[in-house]
């Protein structure tokens, strides 16, 4: 036999879903590109959720980023993106911490996801984009950046990718 259980519904309840990295692998040196999921299990919408991430611990000095939801309706999500410039080698946490700009109580709404940020190979990858290259962020046609998954690929592997803007 079994029982459902049932929670009370209540008008504000925000939780942090996940942390996801975009492309799965950070390479220390390599900008990461870190997604929080925010999701809104409570009876009514709330606006301008305020997502801070944090490397290691909730400090002022280990602030990765900040980004703004505009809102996230009732039993919806809305998601938080930011970049971390300059990832350091080693295993980490990133920590997402939610508040309200608009003075709502949330209560202590904090995700963390621990990461292993790997040693760079040392070999350094330079995509030509002043050119008008095929493919590059420089392309003019209906191509233009098909290079980023490549780069991607790359970065993942441990190379240092960068794309040369400059003639």
């Amino acid at each position: 036999y079994s029982a459902p259980i049932w929670s009370k519904e209540v008008s504000v309840d925000v939780k942090v879903n996940a942390i996801d990295v975009t492309g799965d692998v950070i390479i220390e040196g390599n900008p990461a590109k870190l997604n929080a999921t925010v999701g809104n299990f409570g009876t009514q919408e709330v606006k301008n959720l305020k997502v801070d991430f944090y490397l290691d611990e909730k400090k002022e000095s280990n602030l990765i980023g900040t980004n703004t939801i505009s809102s996230i309706p009732s039993k919806g999500t809305g998601v938080a993106t930011t970049t971390w410039t300059s990832p350091i080698k080693g295993s980490h946490n990133i920590i997402a911490v939610v508040t309200s700009n608009d003075g709502l109580s949330l209560g202590d709404v904090t995700f963390t996801l621990p990461v292993l940020v790997k040693e760079p190979l040392g070999i350094k990858v330079v995509i030509d984009a002043a050119h008008g290259n095929e493919n590059s962020s420089g392309d003019g046609g209906s191509y233009k950046d098909n290079l980023k998954a490549f780069t991607l690929l790359l970065q993942k592997e441990g190379y240092t990718v960068s794309e040369n803007k400059t003639a």
